[in-house]
């Protein structure tokens, strides 16, 4: 978005896709301190802002005239929240999901590309397992530990000098990008070879599917293998993602059809 700042013009992004990876950092950092309560929404917004225009610190410590020029381009920043009605009252949050990678290396780990291209199955399924256990969990300590080992299942260190231990920020993102692929892929067609693909047929109950075995995961792998396409179990685990998800969706669409 092009604004006049300060007699200058300026380009400020306008969504959460079109961030630099250091402009992303920030704006998990204060994404972060809003969540755990360090900061109020007005305190994140005002920071951000200040960010993306450049400035050394907040724009409420600049002259007035400043400070009142920097607040008229508060509604640039609002493709960077999430509305929610309640109790009649909006309420804003920080937009942090999408399944574009913005954050491919990161202190000495790297991960997947856009829409974790690159993650295998076995990963993949592994994540998802996790994510659904962190949604039962209640104690933070434990739902800590299962994020990091979300976010070790989607990256792996890269250099000799990679911290043990993928850092918060990198574990935040991981865990947010995981939650939102699922969901596109859950909910939304994706756009596959340039053909709308529907992966929700894969999940939806009803329409004369069997019923649930209760293996999940590691069922749906074991007939995978069974067909001998990836291998034995290892090659499934191994094969790349979305390669077993078109394949999934393929048999489970001549299925529907009744094509054998």
């Amino acid at each position: 978005m092009k604004v006049q700042f300060r007699g200058k013009k300026r380009e400020i992004p306008e969504y959460l896709e079109e961030l630099t990876a250091d402009q992303y950092v920030r704006w998990l950092s204060l994404a972060a301190l809003y969540q755990g309560g360090a900061i109020s929404m007005e305190v994140l917004r005002v920071a951000w802002l200040s960010h993306l225009l450049g400035l050394k610190t907040d724009y409420t410590a600049y002259q007035p005239a400043i400070a009142a020029e920097a607040a008229r381009l508060m509604s640039c920043t609002d493709g960077f929240y999430d509305t929610e009605v309640r109790d009649g009252v909006a309420v804003l949050s920080p937009r942090l999901l999408t399944g574009k990678q913005m954050l491919p290396d990161f202190m000495g780990w790297h991960g997947p590309g856009d829409m974790l291209h690159g993650m295998t199955f076995g990963a993949f399924t592994d994540s998802l397992t996790l994510l659904d256990e962190a949604r039962r969990t209640t104690d933070t300590e434990a739902l800590g530990t299962i994020y990091e080992q979300i976010a070790r299942q989607m990256y792996h260190a890269a250099t000799a000098d990679a911290p043990p231990r993928p850092p918060r920020l990198l574990v935040i993102h991981a865990v947010n990008m995981l939650a939102e692929v699922w969901r596109q892929i859950v909910n939304e067609p994706i756009e596959v070879n340039g053909a709308q693909i529907d992966f929700g047929i894969l999940f939806r109950k009803g329409g004369g599917s069997r019923a649930d075995d209760k293996t999940g995961w590691s069922g749906i792998a074991m007939e995978v293998a069974q067909q001998g396409v990836f291998g034995p179990m290892t090659g499934v685990a191994a094969a790349p993602m979305w390669d077993v998800l078109l394949y999934l969706y393929k048999c489970k669409f001549e299925t529907l059809n009744n094509k054998h």
